[in-house]
């Protein structure tokens, strides 16, 4: 047909406006959810399609890089870690910053395990197992929204390795496609089954969220040679949008999450990636392309402000709530432009163990800063008048998996 193109034509190493575009929406959603905006209940769905996207990319990466003989490990997590390392480390060196002026020895104690955590991609596992997560403190916690980081990067350490030993024996596409569609359906049925009896270990572990990266990973291996019209590419972007917007508007905090109705954020991401519309108004367009490209440093700023407009018992009020969004696309505008692309474009150029290390040594040193504070005087007042705000206001953490616990 005249109008048909590959599905994966754009290839894993290039640019896809559209994905690009689809990260704008499911950013969009997940700020707007935190902020309290009426109408996006169910916005914590954007980190679902945010999951599908990596492991489209990340699966396309490393099965081209197989099937060409020239993956390596290696250069594959240095790539990443120079991608989301310098925005995370800048984000915790200013937190720990302000945290020694406002918080007191104990609580900052508690912040210093969370930015070493966050830090080393393991938060997930701390903020699972810390007692009274989802009590009024849990609005405390400045790098709660890092957990969906730790849940990737877990994801990124173990699925190359996993495809590359199993290339060496059986150097076949389809055995990559085997793989990914029986871990999908092993980590979808522990999904399902956690989210009926342990739901926060549903939310939070890996094992229960690899089945979406794994379904972008078997969009992008089912779809490489797939050609679709323009027709049906249309319907399936529509499709995929309307599902996506269902789950927005008609989950909430009360839902049972994620389950088998995380199928509805994943499938409308397969649907609108597979669809490959680069001209879509949806998500071609100039703002689409702004705030797409600015997601990750969009998302890593956005949370802590929610807190601290929660800690002065600001999150309620408008004015307050819409300078929170501007000063959340301002932030994100000044890592993205400062942090993101100065480090990438500049670690890019170093020979891998110069670079490795100069990430690491970072990480390393702002993680030791955590310990400074723990020899001074602990400061008192700013933590209790807020403890006894926080207790009147009666503000807490919004999540998708709180009013389970009441049951």
């Amino acid at each position: 047909m005249s109008h048909s193109i590959s599905a994966s034509a754009a290839g894993a190493n290039e640019f896809r406006r559209d994905i690009n575009g689809l990260r704008a929406w499911a950013v969009v959603a997940v700020v707007l959810y935190h902020f309290g905006i009426a109408g996006f209940g169910g916005g914590f769905v954007g980190v679902d399609v945010f999951f599908v996207i990596s492991g489209f990319l990340m699966t396309g990466i490393i099965s081209k890089g197989l099937q060409q003989g020239d993956f390596s490990l290696w250069s594959f997590y240095l790539a990443r870690a120079r991608r989301i390392l310098p925005p995370l480390v800048l984000l915790a060196a200013v937190l720990l910053l302000v945290g020694w002026f406002i918080l007191m020895s104990k609580e900052y104690e508690v912040l210093g395990g969370h930015v070493r955590r966050t830090l080393f991609f393991a938060s997930n596992l701390r903020y699972l197992n810390e007692s009274g997560y989802f009590d009024l403190d849990a609005h405390e916690k400045w790098l709660l929204h890092s957990w969906s980081l730790s849940v990737e990067w877990q994801f990124y350490l173990l699925l190359p390795v996993l495809l590359w030993a199993v290339w060496r024996f059986f150097p076949s596409r389809w055995t990559i496609i085997g793989i990914h569609a029986v871990l999908l359906l092993v980590s979808f049925g522990i999904c399902v089954t956690l989210t009926l009896s342990q739901p926060p270990k549903a939310f939070y572990l890996l094992q229960s969220r690899a089945w979406e990266f794994l379904a972008g990973g078997l969009l992008f291996l089912l779809s490489e040679n797939l050609k679709l019209s323009r027709r049906i590419r249309n319907g399936f972007e529509w499709l995929g949008f309307a599902l996506i917007a269902s789950a927005i508007v008609l989950l909430d905090a009360s839902s049972l999450w994620p389950g088998w109705l995380a199928l509805l954020p994943c499938s409308g991401a397969i649907l609108v990636i597979l669809a490959q519309h680069e001209g879509s108004p949806w998500t071609g367009g100039s703002v689409a392309q702004w705030l797409g490209s600015r997601s990750y440093s969009i998302y890593l700023w956005h949370w802590p402000l929610v807190v601290g407009l929660a800690y002065c018992e600001k999150l309620d009020d408008p004015i307050w709530m819409f300078s929170g969004l501007v000063a959340t696309l301002l932030l994100g505008q000044l890592s993205y432009a400062l942090i993101e692309i100065p480090a990438r474009r500049g670690l890019q150029g170093v020979a891998p163990r110069w670079a490795t290390a100069c990430v690491l040594l970072v990480a390393c040193a702002v993680s030791l800063l955590t310990q400074v504070r723990m020899t001074m005087v602990p400061r008192q007042g700013a933590a209790t008048s807020h403890s006894r705000a926080m207790a009147r206001s009666g503000n807490a953490v919004s999540g998708p998996w709180a009013p389970k616990l009441t049951n």
